[in-house]
């Protein structure tokens, strides 16, 4: 990432006062196209796939309309609405990951207040352009007095062959920061007890080989792996993308385009935490999120076993 996490957000028109932000997935730009809204996206803003979904997970699509009620979705740098409405096709990318994941990563709660339910609301978000390496795929923001809210940008959010795991692996990312920030003994146990790392001292330690920066002194990241070793907080988001890429990757890895059926994914790469962790730690780190994560699911590039 060449500029800081704060510098990036306002350039997005993601930074609002007094909000916590609780991680982001970083996409390196020049691997996806640009993409635009398809063309179901000027259509209602409500459509009946929409309105399934919704039902079907409990959760809630930010619209352009909802946001102007409830402003759940900051302005951009020069005032503009960001917020595009969920074309039917993201939605059907949406729909087949959260099937394959366990309630926890997309339940609302109550407010601990009023005890009324929050949902968790999704937003899609045009792309602000950055001519930077590195730009923000996806937010996950934890309002602790009303909606949780998950909010994906356009560009990260590919629906061709080539990018639909790409966009399957940024929901995962995203929605395990809901499951770390609202289901906290969850993540506890799937996340910092197995791996016994707290600080960040402690994953400069571990993660000592892949911590490479540039001349200027930026992170550089080679594979998705190193963007987790680089940040205590997006240590466990990234840990969930291997589990959801399966046993063999999260142990050994996955080298760069070696499984095609994984499309721009698989072009990054990831290491295994065999190699920082040993074998034994590497089981007991993948078997507390098969438990406590996952609830006893598991997969093989994306796919339910």
């Amino acid at each position: 990432m060449t500029w800081s996490r704060r510098e990036a957000l306002i350039a997005a028109g993601l930074a609002g006062v007094g909000l916590t932000v609780s991680g982001c997935r970083l996409l390196n730009s020049p691997s996806l196209p640009a993409l635009a809204p398809s063309a179901s996206s000027a259509a209602a803003s409500r459509s009946p796939v929409a309105a399934a979904f919704e039902e079907r997970y409990n959760v809630r699509l930010i619209t352009r309309a909802l946001n102007e009620d409830r402003r759940l979705i900051n302005p951009g740098p020069n005032g503009e609405n960001l917020v595009i409405d969920w074309d039917d096709e993201r939605i059907h990318v949406l729909d087949e990951t959260l099937r394959l994941l366990p309630e926890a990563f997309y339940r609302g709660r109550a407010d601990r207040r009023s005890g009324e339910p929050l949902y968790v609301h999704l937003g899609l978000l045009r792309q602000v352009d950055r001519a930077r390496g590195f730009s923000i795929a996806a937010e996950m923001r934890p309002y602790f007095s009303t909606d949780p809210v998950v909010i994906f940008l356009i560009n990260s959010f590919p629906v061709n062959a080539r990018g639909r795991a790409y966009s399957r692996s940024v929901i995962v990312h995203e929605l395990t920061h809901k499951v770390s920030n609202l289901e906290r003994r969850d993540s506890y146990e799937a996340l910092f007890r197995p791996t016994g790392m707290r600080t960040q001292a402690d994953l400069n330690r571990v993660y000592a080989s892949i911590l490479t920066r540039d001349r200027s002194g930026q992170p550089t990241f080679e594979s998705a792996s190193a963007y987790g070793a680089f940040n205590l907080e997006e240590h466990g988001a990234v840990a969930s993308e291997h589990y959801f890429l399966g046993r063999e990757v999260f142990f050994y890895g996955l080298k760069p385009n070696a499984v095609p059926e994984l499309g721009a994914l698989g072009e990054m790469g990831y290491y295994g935490y065999a190699r920082f962790l040993g074998e034994e730690q590497t089981a007991i780190f993948y078997d507390a999120l098969k438990a406590n994560l996952y609830e006893g699911r598991e997969y093989r590039y994306q796919r339910l076993l």
